[in-house]
Formats: C-alpha cells, sequence, structure tokens
C-alpha cells in the first residue's frame, strides 16, 4: 500500500528490556512497535496490527481505538506506536502486518499499510512444553487434570 497521509518506519517487537528482538518465546510479553510520520492534517486516526502465519492465516490483531474515534495529528507530527501483547503463539514462524487509517464519519481510509512487515519465529528449548498447534490455549502452567472414576457394577 501507497503512503497518503501518514508513513509507517521502523517497525520492530522489543522484549522486555527494550531490546530488538526476533526470536520470541511462549507466554513472554513483547511490543510490536513502529513509527509513523505524517504528511498532511487528518483527524479520526488509528494505528493496527495484525499476527498471520507465513502461509496468511490470520491468527490475531489489535487496533488502536474503537471504530469512530481517533487521534487527530498535524502534517510534521511524528508517533511512536507500540502494542504489548502476550506470545501465546507456538513454536513457528509468523508475520506480522501494521497500519495507520482513518475511521471516522462512515469513512475508512488507509494512509499506509506494510504487510508482511516483520517476520518473527517463536520457539521453547523447555523438553517440557507439552502443547500443540498455533496457539497456546492452556492456563497458566497448570497440567491436565485427569479424574478416574469407577464404575460400581451391580449383579
Amino acid at each position: 500500500y501507497e503512503a497518503d497521509g501518514a508513513r509507517i518506519s521502523n517497525i520492530r517487537l522489543l522484549d522486555q528490556q527494550g531490546r530488538r528482538v526476533n526470536h520470541l518465546v511462549p507466554n513472554e510479553t513483547y511490543n510490536f512497535v513502529y513509527d509513523v510520520h505524517f504528511d498532511a492534517n487528518v483527524s479520526h486516526v488509528g494505528f493496527a496490527m495484525y499476527i498471520k502465519t507465513v502461509h496468511g492465516v490470520e491468527l490475531a490483531g489489535q487496533t488502536s481505538h474503537p471504530a469512530g474515534e481517533g487521534a487527530s495529528f498535524e502534517a510534521g507530527d511524528f508517533v511512536t506506536v507500540s502494542f504489548p501483547f502476550d506470545c501465546h503463539l507456538l513454536s513457528g514462524a509468523y508475520v506480522a502486518n501494521c497500519g495507520v487509517y482513518v475511521n471516522g464519519k462512515g469513512e475508512f481510509i488507509q494512509l499506509h499499510r506494510i504487510l508482511d512487515a516483520l517476520m518473527f519465529r517463536v520457539s521453547t528449548s523447555n523438553p517440557n512444553f507439552r502443547r500443540m498447534g498455533l496457539v497456546d490455549l492452556q492456563s497458566h502452567d497448570e497440567p491436565c487434570v485427569i479424574q478416574h472414576h469407577k464404575l460400581k457394577h451391580t449383579a
């Protein structure tokens, strides 16, 4: 997508210490961060990010504002956008999209959007990690509960 009133740059993933990373560990917290330079006066501006598999399966995303709401900026303004997220993805390779848009008064206009802006990997070295698929559904680190019920036979 061509830039039209805003330009995204410096897309990055940061760990909790503010270091750039491209290898994530399940259940850790990270920030998806990008900068936006505005070339026009705009209002009802929102920001977004989306994570997909490398095969294009959309997994999750976030927006900065509800539909119809947003911030206002003037030409020359510069902002840094940061979306915190807990990594509930399982081992694999993923890509992330990001965008800045106008969403107000019944209109939706992309100011700039970058598809597959960033590629990252999720993996763990824990041999006891017992999850499978794309997303971690396990509550905390609690193991599976098995309740054995013996049937009483009546004669």
